[in-house]
């Protein structure tokens, strides 16, 4: 994916100079938003529901596996994942925590064209997960921008995700834009015992940065082995071509 083409001369139709410098720029087909001059989420605009950056789709492997109910998505974004999982269904019940107002409002005004559901919670995830219907979620998605580049936060994910919310039933998904070797090292070090209930599955996301690990629920492991559900949100052909990408380019650790 060449994003440097499919990005130049975008026209600037919102900026915002915080904590975060937020801007939203679009070219006839495209439309994106960017934390620090960083692209954070790109919208096709004539098919707003599709998954246009590599990462997102590794994120969401996990529909080939089983069908989540009520998703917990931290980092709203451009709400690519909200408009994708909403496309694939209707019936699934979809939150996602943002502590920026700014964000929420940019996603309200530029990025959710079909007004698709979302129980969006204004809060950041440290406290997010006091609120009790959150912490019934099949499926956690951790998918938070840093500005100060430290991808990796293992003290929150210990405390937070994990204790209250995260139990062996449970999908939890990460992205990690961009992780120093240190940081992975001392993320999986901190998190690999406490999901001794999942198995711990790693991509590099190829020709981009990102690191996707997955810690999937062993209770959906047939011989210590996943396999393709018998039931999927995706169409056949969709399911087909992600259980091949995740056959060639997971890693179980």
């Amino acid at each position: 994916m060449q994003l440097l083409k499919i990005t130049e001369q975008g026209r600037l139709l919102y900026f915002n100079q915080g904590t975060d410098s937020i801007s939203i720029y679009e070219n006839d087909h495209y439309r994106w938003l960017m934390f620090d001059n960083v692209l954070q989420s790109l919208l096709l605009k004539r098919k707003p529901w599709q998954l246009v950056l590599p990462h997102q789709y590794i994120l969401l492997l996990p529909l080939i596996f089983f069908r989540p109910k009520q998703v917990c998505e931290f980092g709203l974004g451009g709400g690519n994942i909200d408009r994708f999982l909403k496309k694939c269904s209707d019936n699934i019940s979809l939150f996602s925590v943002e502590q920026s107002s700014q964000v929420i409002d940019c996603f309200n005004a530029y990025f959710n064209p079909d007004n698709i559901a979302v129980n969006i919670i204004y809060n950041d995830a440290a406290n997010a997960l006091f609120d009790k219907p959150l912490r019934q979620a099949d499926w956690f998605i951790y998918d938070i921008y840093q500005h100060d580049n430290q991808a990796t936060n293992a003290e929150l994910l210990k405390s937070k995700l994990v204790t209250k919310a995260v139990d062996e039933h449970t999908w939890l998904s990460l992205n990690l834009p961009d992780p120093t070797e240190p940081e992975l090292t001392h993320l999986l070090a901190e998190l690999r015992p406490v999901f001794s209930e999942h198995q711990l599955v790693i991509f590099n996301v190829p020709r981009f940065l990102n690191i996707v690990i997955h810690f999937v629920p062993k209770s959906l492991l047939t011989a210590g082995q996943l396999a393709p559900a018998p039931e999927s949100y995706l169409s056949q052909l969709l399911q087909k071509r992600g259980w091949a990408y995740w056959q060639q380019f997971s890693i179980s650790m």
